[in-house]
């Protein structure tokens, strides 16, 4: 077994939706007037306590203080290789120190001032939560160790060949048949789908919930697990830190287009804003951003969306988003909501919320960071609440949010693992019992279901990683 000095050192060489939920345990609201940003809302819904939330992603080194010490992590790094979930997995994999560049990365200047301030401070935090998980590993011999410990890493920190292994991965995912039955899924026509038609169907469970963090959390991982044993994919599971390409998202390795990208912005057309409606009575305008038409160029520009929309028209079928409707995938970039995921909104998110209940609810408010990932990538299926999981960014943005979660767990670990709050159902209609650590969660033709409890820490459970 590896010990603490022994990680240090591999250590040392890596690198809303318009979200609330009903009150119904004593939370404050916030105004509707107060939340920024562009919103036409066509029914004033109550919307929770949160603001626009951002930090670059830290290189992880030996602290001679004790814990661990940051830098900025590198776009440019050697190939490498990765083991699967659950085993031995060095986080230096594949990335140098960008000491000697002008910001996060070389596309991007650095933060000033306040945004400075806060990035250093998540770094801070970055440091304590990879320590808490290290000395949580210590002394462990079973199940989730030093050994075993899996490193998310930020996509910027991979390589270029781990870049492509993923993408290629997703790609094999989109072309093997579907196991759901296309009686519930008339749309489905691959794996891809499957995951996807299960967002659709627990859309409403999911969101301005109680399940909102845990539920994604096992999702994310059942969604790795298939990219591994179906796929063959090996390399580390990634996860997009936006508030490293918050000032000019197009610029980066997000959605430059390249063939180690995400794929390119949607092609620029004029468009209006779009009108989605997935929440009954809490209807909002999206603006228009950047692009609006079909993904031109990366290695997603020819890959076929089958499922919805179901947020937003046209819809098909019966409007649920299951219905068979193949069409490209558009993208429709923002700078505006990629500017709400700044470091000072981070570190908003991370140290303005002393409970979970408030986290939550902060992280899916109006202009909240959850939103705000998503609206920046926009588009259809991206502006879609049920069917955004359709955009295989979807799945590095999702990353980004278990990594906060993880890391804002991890400050306070006597009160915030083991928490629970809400009812399972959006804004609680209809209305639904409050959620317990018993309650188990559903995930459709992918997994059986799964309790909260059971979904609560990242070195426990099923699970055995950790974000670097």
């Amino acid at each position: 077994m590896k010990s603490t000095a022994q990680l240090l050192c591999l250590l040392s060489t890596t690198a809303v939706y318009v979200h609330a939920r009903p009150q119904n345990q004593g939370s404050g609201t916030g105004a509707l007037e107060n939340t920024p940003g562009p919103y036409t809302f066509q029914a004033a819904p109550v919307w929770g306590n949160g603001q626009p939330q951002g930090a670059p992603q830290p290189q992880i080194k030996p602290n001679p203080q004790g814990g661990l010490q940051t830098s900025s992590t590198s776009e440019t790094q050697p190939s490498s290789t990765s083991k699967p979930p659950n085993s031995a997995q060095s986080p230096g994999s594949g990335s140098n120190s960008l000491e000697s560049t002008a910001g996060p990365h070389p596309f991007e200047p650095a933060p000033v001032g306040p945004e400075a301030a806060a990035a250093e401070k998540v770094k801070g935090w970055q440091r304590q939560y990879n320590d808490y998980i290290l000395k949580k590993l210590e002394s462990r011999t079973s199940g989730c160790t030093k050994d075993t410990l899996q490193y998310r890493r930020e996509w910027h920190a991979l390589s270029k060949d781990e870049r492509i292994e993923y993408t290629t991965a997703v790609q094999c995912l989109q072309k093997l048949p579907n196991k759901s039955s296309n009686e519930q899924i008339p749309g489905a026509r691959s794996r891809f789908d499957d995951v996807i038609s299960t967002h659709i169907l627990q859309a409403l469970h999911i969101h301005f919930s109680g399940q909102f963090l845990h539920w994604h959390r096992y999702y994310m991982y059942i969604y790795d697990k298939m990219l591994r044993s179906e796929c063959g994919y090996k390399g580390p599971t990634p996860y997009w830190d936006w508030s490293l390409t918050y000032q000019d998202p197009l610029k980066s390795k997000i959605f430059d287009g390249s063939v180690d990208s995400m794929g390119s912005n949607g092609a620029s057309v004029p468009h209006e804003g779009t009108l989605t409606f997935a929440f009954p009575g809490r209807n909002f305008t999206v603006p228009p951003g950047t692009g609006g038409g079909c993904v031109t160029d990366g290695p997603f520009k020819d890959y076929t969306v089958n499922l919805g929309p179901a947020a937003f028209e046209p819809r098909v079928g019966d409007g649920s988003g299951k219905d068979y409707n193949p069409r490209c995938l558009k993208r429709d970039v923002s700078p505006f909501y990629a500017n709400g995921t700044r470091p000072t909104a981070v570190e908003k998110l991370i140290g303005g919320n002393d409970h979970l209940e408030a986290f939550s609810d902060a992280f899916e408010a109006a202009g909240g960071l959850h939103g705000n990932g998503h609206f920046t990538i926009g588009g259809d299926p991206g502006n879609d609440a049920l069917v955004s999981a359709g955009d295989p960014i979807f799945y590095l943005h999702h990353g980004q949010v278990d990594r906060l979660w993880t890391i804002w767990q991890a400050l306070d670990p006597d009160t915030r693992f083991g928490s629970v709050f809400g009812t399972s159902t959006a804004f609680n209609e209809p209305p639904s019992a409050n959620i317990t650590r018993d309650f188990e969660m559903q995930f459709d033709v992918l997994s059986d279901p799964v309790t909260i409890a059971a979904t609560d820490s990242t070195i426990d459970g099923p699970f055995c990683y950790m974000y670097v």
